[in-house]
């Protein structure tokens, strides 16, 4: 369990205990690791989508979005991306630090981002998604929500090949697309 001051592992059953990246080139895979479930994150610039895959016992659930979905389901969201001079040394990679506003435009609630990037890791669209304008792999965010901030540190880079195939959904997930589920939602 990651060390969190004042709090008892019963108090937060869900919070990652590991959470590792791949990447090759602009795609990127998260991979968040509970006490409950296993969750990855592909995003596949190649291809224009995000998929959200989640195991949760034998069950293996995928959620996908493709460019398009993805602008629609950010559409409440505003995306304030401000570059500043300031650095930082993470791992032996210069990352410079950019400051990210997120505003709900519906309840006008307003989350803030301090990130790090590295231009030396990942390709020029590695954040095709969200984040455009942002320049290189993140290695360190902070981000605040409703005054408590949560602060996320790379701790170490290993550089292997990667298959082209981590970067696509695997044929054992059931699969939902975006537009799907808003159907769905929708009735």
């Amino acid at each position: 369990m990651l060390p969190i001051k004042g709090v008892s592992e019963d108090d937060l059953p869900d919070l990652p205990t590991q959470v590792t990246f791949l990447i090759s080139g602009s795609n990127t895979k998260q991979i968040v690791v509970t006490p409950k479930s296993v969750m990855r994150v592909i995003a596949n610039a190649d291809s224009s989508f995000l998929a959200n895959l989640t195991d949760i016992g034998d069950d293996r659930v995928a959620l996908v979005y493709y460019k398009d979905d993805i602008a629609d389901a950010s559409a409440g969201l505003e995306f304030t991306i401000k570059p500043t001079n300031d650095k930082m040394l993470i791992l032996g990679y210069k990352c410079k630090k950019y400051e990210i506003a997120i505003l709900n435009k519906e309840s006008k609630e307003q989350m803030t981002d301090i990130v790090y990037a590295t231009e030396a890791i990942g390709g020029a669209d590695i954040n095709f998604l969200m984040y455009k304008g942002l320049k290189g792999f993140i290695l360190r965010s902070e981000k605040t929500n409703g005054g408590e901030t949560t602060i996320m540190e790379a701790k170490r880079v290993l550089k292997r090949p990667i298959l082209d195939s981590e970067f696509l959904v695997p044929e054992v997930y059931t699969v939902t697309t975006y537009k799907e589920q808003k159907d769905q939602t929708n009735r």
